[in-house]
């Protein structure tokens, strides 16, 4: 069997069905601590002020209506709610279920049985609804996510290039796609073999997200390759950035007490001032990166 609520909130201008509420929890052989509210504001203050596990709201309120109520409860917590009234009107039962109240209880039909059946059958629901959400959070991140990085992998990267250049066209806007490449990566894998390899990753991917910004999406694109989206529209803007990214390897990194020197190249693309389609602006990035790198300047700008 569940366990009982923590916390029980009763909302119900009318001291009576308050009572009527409390007293029938109390001979279901309820436990729980019960806090009541005569209106919407104050129900509103204790929300903001302390978690609750279930809120039972009456339908009419002085102040509001109890789905207005609701709406503005939703706003501030996804505490599971069971409706109640004093007419058995299924318009607005339909209405309240529609918007995300869990269960309707008109007060005619209330006892000790219905409203603990009801309310056990509420919270057992929000939990599985809450595991649910939670296993589905772990697989999205486990198919976003490089499990060494924690940066978003090719996936992710690729959905959210197509999303910025959706949003481009639409707005007639502009961003920067840059390309990212680790220098003397491999000579490092054969000399002090992956483990430290590895190492370099993460340490790299924790800086990409220090130096970041808000809008600034980074990715592990590949096995040393990272990719950058920047809300940019001239190179003049995304140069600070580009030079924040170099900072972080001209310090060696350390692995075992030995000293690793890397660099990284990086070419950058804007669109649509380069490119208009994915495959180009990924085309474009791609060579300045390589020019970069080839040039041995650090970073260089698509043409």
């Amino acid at each position: 069997m569940m366990r009982d609520p923590a916390r029980i909130l009763i909302v119900d201008d009318d001291l009576v069905d308050r009572m009527v509420v409390r007293k029938a929890l109390e001979k279901s052989g309820w436990t729980g601590v019960v806090e009541e509210s005569a209106g919407a504001v104050e129900a509103l203050d204790k929300i903001r002020e302390k978690s609750f596990d279930l809120i039972v709201l009456d339908y009419r309120l002085p102040e509001c209506d109890g789905l207005a109520l609701f709406d503005r409860i939703r706003q501030l917590s996804p505490t599971p709610v069971v409706m109640l009234t004093g007419e058995g009107n299924e318009i607005v039962a339909v209405e309240a279920m529609k918007r995300g109240v869990m269960d309707y209880l008109p007060k005619s039909t209330l006892s000790p049985d219905t409203l603990l059946s009801t309310i056990r059958q509420v919270m057992e629901r929000d939990r599985q609804n809450k595991n649910a959400a939670n296993e589905w959070r772990i697989a999205e991140h486990y198919a976003f996510y490089d499990p060494l990085t924690d940066l978003g992998n090719r996936a992710l990267f690729n959905r959210d290039l197509s999303r910025h250049i959706e949003y481009a066209k639409r707005m007639n806007t502009s961003f920067c796609l840059m390309s990212m490449d680790l220098d003397r990566f491999k000579k490092v894998n054969d000399t002090y073999g992956h483990e430290a390899g590895d190492e370099i990753l993460k340490e790299f991917g924790a800086h990409l997200l220090s130096v970041g910004r808000k809008g600034e999406g980074f990715y592990r694109t590949g096995g040393d390759e990272f990719s950058a989206l920047i809300e940019a529209t001239t190179p003049e803007e995304v140069r600070p950035l580009i030079e924040r990214i170099q900072k972080i390897v001209t310090r060696p990194f350390t692995f075992h007490s030995h000293e690793l020197s890397i660099g990284v190249s990086i070419g950058a693309a804007f669109f649509p001032l380069n490119a208009t389609t994915t495959e180009e602006l990924l085309r474009k990035a791609d060579l300045a990166m390589y020019q970069a790198k080839r040039s041995g300047s650090g970073h260089f700008f698509a043409s």
